[in-house]
């Protein structure tokens, strides 16, 4: 039998780690803490954005 839950849930996870804006947020966390607004300077990117692509990343249990 199919575990169609497990395949959901892997899926999920990798789409979280396959945006690019991630994976840089993981590799600027990688050398120390960062506020929010530090993140989005050092990308470019708005606070907002910011905010969600971590939502994102602590819903998949990434941070």
């Amino acid at each position: 039998m199919v575990d169609s839950y497990a395949y959901e849930n892997v899926g999920e996870f990798a789409k979280a780690l396959g945006h690019e804006k991630r994976l840089l947020i993981i590799e600027l966390l990688s050398s120390h803490e960062r506020c929010v607004e530090d993140l989005a300077t050092a990308m470019g990117i708005g606070v907002k954005s910011v905010s969600a692509h971590l939502k994102v990343m602590r819903t998949q249990g990434i941070l």
